[in-house]
């Protein structure tokens, strides 16, 4: 359970680059964004065997 908590906080601070302009940095967070979505629904389902 202490790692799904881990993994959501750890992916919330994603890095990005901050020399891109304004318009990229808004793409690389959409995309990162909408990779965590599609990703979370495996990752909650993740029995915590670790």
């Amino acid at each position: 359970m202490c790692e799904v908590l881990e993994r959501r906080i750890i992916t919330r601070d994603l890095p990005y680059n901050l020399e891109e302009s304004s318009g990229e940095r808004e793409i690389t967070r959409g995309l990162m964004r909408l990779s965590q979505q599609a990703l979370s629904k495996y990752v909650d389902n993740e029995p915590d065997i670790y």
